[in-house]
């Protein structure tokens, strides 16, 4: 009999610790605790419309401002110039980070009405098409049109440039000459989305 209670004693302590341990894995408990964990949201949360991505040829860096109020992103705005579905994945990547808890870093939270400035920098390749080095028989193969095209594009990957010269300038329409933040380390974004 003894042997019995402490199996059943010891199966209500199993499925107590199972029960904590699955009400720390809610979303709502995932809140970024760690800079570092920006990082990761980012990448994890960023996911850009596929046929969008294969029709694109650029790379940039999008700025997004923000503020920290009562651990969710507010206030949040993208550098002007960067596509519009990148715009909408780093929109909804910025969602997913509130509804999962937010930022709970001390020294973010106690700062109250910083402006902080997040660089994402985003490579999209898959629609440049050919490039310099692909065999002749493989530029052959593609018509006039798919060619100019893919030249076209080739000539506004790189926005790196442009990117930085935009800056201070948001979507929200706020043109600024300067920004009180605090510069957070650079997300790149990995090459190979899908």
């Amino acid at each position: 009999m003894n042997y019995r209670i402490f199996r059943i004693v010891i199966l209500l302590i199993f499925q107590l610790l199972c029960l904590q341990s699955f009400s720390q894995i809610n979303q709502k408990d995932s809140a970024i605790t760690d800079l570092a964990d920006i990082k990761w949201a980012l990448i994890n949360n960023y996911q850009p419309n596929v046929d969008s991505v294969n029709n694109s040829c650029w790379k940039g860096c999008v700025f997004i401002r923000f503020n920290v109020r009562k651990h969710q992103l507010i206030n949040v705005s993208y550098t002007a110039n960067t596509p519009v579905f990148i715009l909408g994945a780093v929109s909804k990547a910025i969602s997913k980070i509130n509804q999962k808890g937010g930022i709970n870093i001390p020294s973010l939270t106690k700062e109250g009405n910083k402006t902080y400035i997040q660089p994402f920098i985003i490579t999209n390749n898959e629609g440049c098409g050919f490039k310099s080095g692909w065999e002749s028989d493989t530029l052959n193969k593609l018509s006039e049109k798919q060619k100019l095209m893919y030249e076209q594009r080739q000539g506004d990957y790189d926005q790196l440039q442009s990117s930085i010269e935009n800056i201070t300038n948001f979507i929200d329409g706020k043109k600024l000459e300067m920004v009180d933040c605090i510069l957070l380390a650079p997300v790149v974004m990995p090459v190979a989305m899908h």
